[in-house]
């Protein structure tokens, strides 16, 4: 009888979620942040690729945009590593998660400065801001899509209980980061940003939401 009931305790400790403060706050602080930096984007015009970007940095709305994004990932990154030291089974993927979320941050705040020097990008002339914006666009972002994705299968996995909210969060978080990384990659090729960032915005701001939230009450 004794050992049936650790065993039922074993159970319901694993399919627990454990409250913390600081995870909570920092996913739902970045995903209030993360919605609107995405919003505020300015949108490229005609033109080559550099051309754009001078259209984007030199619009009043991309400094605000930037801001919010340094924000959002950097709470993004805290949250990952303080996640990290308490789960063993996820800390690879969490880390890759930290990591590529505290990339992001810092790329975003290089593009704080994106007006400085702005003018060669209009005479299609490379900059050392487009190379930082295109390998964060091309590179950086993509591999947070990708840690999102993984880290929500991953969590997922450790999860005995599957009820309609693991399916959504497995949904939001690996149809969100994925969707995240195909939508950067293709952007200066393609017009699927058009569609995929939107819908990536949305499943990831959701999928963040719901964890924090989940972390600052605990429970089940």
């Amino acid at each position: 009888m004794t050992q049936e009931l650790d065993t039922r305790t074993t159970a319901a400790a694993a399919t627990s979620r454990p409250r913390d403060v600081v995870v909570g706050a920092a996913l739902v602080a970045g995903a209030l942040l993360f919605l609107p930096s995405g919003l505020l984007h300015p949108e490229p015009g005609p033109g080559t690729g550099l051309e754009q970007v001078h259209d984007m940095v030199t619009d009043p709305l991309w400094i605000p945009s930037a801001a919010l994004m340094v924000g959002a990932f950097a709470l993004f990154a805290v949250a990952f590593v303080r996640l990290r030291n308490g789960a063993e089974r996820l800390r690879r993927v969490l880390g890759w998660g930290a990591l590529t979320s505290a990339a992001v941050a810092l790329g975003a705040f290089v593009y704080l400065f994106g007006q400085v020097g702005a003018e060669p990008l209009a005479r299609d002339e490379a900059t050392w801001f487009s190379w930082v914006m295109f390998a964060t666009h091309l590179v950086v972002n993509p591999a947070w899509g990708l840690a999102v994705a993984a880290i929500a299968v991953a969590g997922a996995s450790t999860q005995r209980r599957h009820g309609p909210s693991w399916l959504l969060s497995l949904v939001a978080g690996v149809v969100g980061g994925l969707a995240w990384a195909v939508s950067m990659v293709t952007a200066p090729y393609l017009d699927l940003d058009d569609v995929l960032f939107p819908i990536a915005g949305t499943l990831l701001t959701l999928w963040f939401l719901g964890h924090g939230i989940a972390f600052l009450r605990g429970g089940r």
